[in-house]
């Protein structure tokens, strides 16, 4: 988790309008900001905003990539 190359992403898709989403799509961020920063202190919320944003985009690029 700690590790430069160390990332943060999901595989959850949002539900379309009236249906409802697989819990990854809305909890795995909250849990693991809440958990690993606030609690633990494990990583700063900068080092993991870029761990969410950035860092997969770069992975995983597609055509248009937005990062924070």
């Amino acid at each position: 988790m700690q590790h430069p190359l160390g990332m943060f992403s999901t595989d959850g898709m949002l539900a379309e309008e009236g249906g409802n989403p697989h819990p990854r799509a809305i909890g795995t961020y909250p849990k693991i900001l809440g958990h690993y920063v606030r609690e633990e202190g494990i990583l700063s919320l900068p080092v993991i905003i870029k761990k969410m944003t950035n860092t997969p985009a770069k992975q995983f690029p597609v055509i248009y990539i937005f990062c924070l």
